[in-house]
């Protein structure tokens, strides 16, 4: 899960509990990595691309490979689309890569529910 959608402390509330660290456990994670030379957060879990730094920290979301969620079922908040995120480390510095394999396409989850249902 990422840590947070915007700010560390970013309100709590029930329709995006599912989607972040909840609080307090956030709250102690961040202190914990604080004491540490902290440069990368990689999470996935909200099907959607994102890559923000806050505080020096950049944070990349990894988008599904599977699906994307509708918009009437959840809110754009990032890129939505399928793919996967390369990470090349060095010992003093990082590269990230959103990748798309060569003919991946983007199925939408109301496709797969309804091609399940008519099975």
């Amino acid at each position: 899960k990422p840590l947070f959608l915007n700010l560390p402390d970013d309100a709590e509330l029930a329709e995006t509990a599912i989607r972040y660290v909840p609080q307090p456990a956030r709250c102690r994670l961040i202190e914990m990595f604080g004491a540490v030379d902290w440069r990368l957060v990689g999470s996935g879990h909200v099907h959607q691309r994102r890559d923000f730094t806050h505080r020096g920290v950049r944070h990349v979301w990894a988008p599904s490979v599977g699906f994307m969620i509708p918009d009437h079922m959840q809110d754009v908040i990032g890129i939505k689309e399928t793919g996967i995120v390369e990470y090349r480390f060095r010992p003093d510095s990082f590269e990230v890569r959103h990748v798309r394999a060569k003919g991946q396409v983007d199925i939408s989850l109301d496709a797969l529910l309804a091609e399940m249902a008519a099975d």
